[in-house]
């Protein structure tokens, strides 16, 4: 006999980064008056918040360095982007708990080794990819903190950012301090855009897999007996209902709408960077790392998006795969209701301003690209 699968196995690896960072409290209410409630407020006004202050303020206080300006506004805008999104989460942690508790039901459970294959293969997917960003942002941050040392700066004071600050840091202890502040603070904006993208990402992935194991009962409903075709088939249509309720758009709406658009933003200003630059200078390595973190965040979403609406599109497939001809007329109206339904693909939206898939991504893709020309043209003129 089956034991209950462990959803949550998987992404063990990105709880536990959230909960490094003070994003995923142990109780299934959210969070309480504890220690781990204190640490998560501490940790984000010294580290995290005070961090996206100072580097919001360096786009005000740069005067003439158009590099400089442009390097500042771009990873504002990625920060502030983090911090809304640690607050989002933050805010919504009741309820994305009882996402992961509604799992456990027994609608949404495989029912045999097939069906826990094919929630594997997805979830080997999500693994993979959350491997490589993990790998990559431990090479992006390490780069930032090592450079100032390998190139020797750090006896001028040099910080890995260019950050604006209301006193003095050519001196010790305070260059040190903030060095390590600065540190942090970027090990915080990347922990928190990472883990809480790949948590929706698994989400979405959970909503795909659960497509799979509708499409699966739906094609062997003709391997049951003809009395139970009927319960089956009310089954399957009550897992579709459940789908379409707890799947995560609702979550994800505000993420989504600012993620799109400051990603396009901060595209643009990453390539217009570039643009400036020589490949000798460190703006210019700088900016390849900020242009393809910005890219992997946004196609992120839209590639598992994109498999949401590919796998609920087989739906209305699958409900003839099974055997129908012979059923009763109340089956037969059960299978048209569901068919009428799922005819329409599940799309992850924002706010139905647009949709999560693969064309949204090109489409941002251009309009970065557009932006950048009208960065290119204006800088031109000057």
């Amino acid at each position: 006999k089956m034991g209950k699968f462990d959803w949550k196995a998987t992404i063990k690896l990105n709880i536990l980064g959230l909960k490094l960072i003070g994003l995923w409290p142990e109780s299934d209410e959210g969070y309480k008056m504890e220690y781990y409630t204190l640490f998560a407020v501490t940790f984000n006004i010294i580290v995290f918040s005070s961090h996206v202050l100072f580097q919001t303020m360096t786009v005000f206080m740069t005067n003439s360095n158009i590099n400089a300006l442009v390097e500042g506004l771009y990873l504002s805008l990625e920060e502030i982007l983090a911090l809304l999104k640690f607050y989002t989460l933050v805010k919504n942690m009741k309820m994305l708990k009882q996402l992961f508790i509604v799992l456990n039901d027994d609608e949404f459970q495989p029912k045999n080794f097939k069906q826990v294959i094919l929630v594997q293969q997805g979830q080997k997917t999500w693994k993979i990819i959350y491997n490589t960003f993990v790998s990559a942002a431990i090479l992006a941050i390490s780069t930032y903190a090592l450079f100032p040392i390998v190139n020797g700066s750090y006896k001028e004071y040099k910080l890995p950012f260019r950050i604006w600050y209301p006193f003095n840091i050519k001196r010790s202890p305070v260059y040190q301090i903030i060095y390590i502040h600065q540190i942090m603070g970027i090990y915080a904006a990347g922990s928190v855009t990472l883990n809480v993208d790949m948590l929706l990402s698994a989400l979405l992935m959970y909503t795909g897999a659960q497509c799979d194991l509708l499409c699966d009962d739906l094609k062997n409903l003709s391997h049951v007996t003809t009395g139970e075709y009927e319960k089956k088939l009310i089954d399957a249509v009550k897992h579709y209902k459940k789908i379409l309720r707890e799947k995560c758009n609702k979550f994800v709406n505000f993420i989504l709408l600012v993620q799109f658009f400051t990603s396009t933003a901060s595209a643009a200003l990453a390539m217009f960077q570039l643009a400036l630059c020589g490949t000798s200078d460190a703006e210019f390595y700088s900016a390849i790392l900020a242009f393809f973190g910005i890219i992997e965040q946004t196609f992120n979403y839209c590639w598992f998006g994109n498999e949401v609406e590919i796998k609920s599109s087989q739906i209305p497939h699958s409900v003839y795969e099974s055997n129908w001809i012979e059923e009763s007329l109340e089956a037969k109206k059960c299978l048209m209701i569901l068919v009428t339904r799922s005819m329409r693909p599940i799309k992850i939206s924002s706010f139905n301003l647009f949709y999560l898939s693969v064309d949204t991504f090109m489409k941002i893709l251009k309009s970065a690209w557009s932006y950048f020309t009208v960065l290119r043209q204006l800088n031109a003129t000057e």
